[in-house]
């Protein structure tokens, strides 16, 4: 079964969480344990989602929604947050001290709250991401750029596709229309556009590009890439359609592309799919390597996540 897939039980932890307990289903509920598998938070939050993609963030958690189709927003003992907006209007977890919302009327518009739920952005933006290393991605006029928190243009609106900041360095888009691929059994294929409706047969398209910007919207690297992830711990996942390696921040190849699916470093380990012996018809499996490209776990588990507070949940 895929992280992705209704009835997932054990869910990785969010990149972005500090807090060290693990989001749990069982009989269709939400709950959270600590590290040593106790129960924190008991299973009592109903789960009407699919995904349920709020960690803990900054000790508060969405954990799914409530009877009426509301997501329920909860404090480190399991208790509701109070708050002055409907909580169907927040559409993220608590970063840096805000939290997305979306206004409803003739189209969405988004913007910021802070965790009492009080606007400190107006939402004046045709879409927005989390706040990461003080600026956020918006999206104005069909195009994405970056905002810091008095909600002013630190970068100005350009790229078709604009990712958080991580380690100082964010990904971006620049060219379309184009289509962005997915190998992943949880997404499909999807178009991007800032010049107009693309064609319905998205094998029309030319591939996408990824290039890597810093906070003043330069590029860290001259390269792109048809695939690429955050960089954290120094180094970025990119691939090619077919395999993924690793680069670090200068854009230089670290770990050669080679394998089929990958996942970003965390505490010195990335979690890599690779074919768990030489034949091609030996079946994919997961393993974990260090930074120099050598398993430290060999390709052994059905699925793996990253690690955090020492551990990483895995199918065996």
């Amino acid at each position: 079964m895929q992280p992705c897939e209704p009835g997932f039980q054990l869910w990785e932890k969010s990149r972005h969480s500090t807090t060290p307990l693990f989001r749990f289903i069982e009989n269709g509920r939400v709950g959270f344990i600590d590290r040593s598998g106790a129960v924190i938070i008991p299973p009592r939050f109903p789960s009407n989602r699919v995904w349920i993609d709020d960690d803990f963030l900054e000790s508060v958690a969405r954990v799914g929604n409530s009877p009426d189709r509301h997501p329920i927003l909860i404090d480190t003992r399991g208790n509701p947050l109070p708050l002055l907006i409907p909580p169907s209007l927040i559409e993220s977890g608590l970063h840096e001290g805000l939290m997305i919302v979306r206004r409803a009327g003739r189209q969405y518009l988004y913007g910021f709250v802070d965790r009492h739920s009080k606007f400190v952005i107006p939402p004046t933006f045709q879409s927005a991401d989390i706040f990461s290393e003080g600026l956020a991605p918006a999206k104005s006029a069909g195009f994405w750029g970056y905002i810091d928190k008095s909600g002013k243009w630190a970068i100005t609106p350009r790229y078709l596709v604009a990712a958080p900041f991580v380690n100082g360095a964010a990904r971006v888009i620049e060219t379309g229309p184009c289509r962005i691929i997915s190998r992943s059994p949880c997404y499909g294929d999807f178009a991007i556009s800032g010049f107009g409706r693309p064609p319905e047969d998205l094998s029309r398209l030319p591939t996408c590009e990824y290039s890597y910007i810093d906070q003043q919207g330069r590029r860290i690297s001259p390269h792109t890439f048809v695939e690429a992830m955050d960089f954290s711990e120094g180094l970025a996942a990119v691939g090619n359609g077919t395999v993924w390696g690793f680069i670090d921040k200068s854009g230089r190849l670290r770990i050669r592309m080679q394998f089929d699916s990958v996942l970003p470093f965390s505490q010195g380990l990335a979690a890599v799919q690779r074919r768990a012996g030489a034949r091609f018809d030996t079946p994919l499996a997961w393993g974990y390597i260090d930074q120099e490209g050598e398993f430290v776990l060999p390709p052994r588990y059905e699925w793996a996540g990253s690690f955090s507070e020492g551990a990483a949940a895995v199918g065996a």
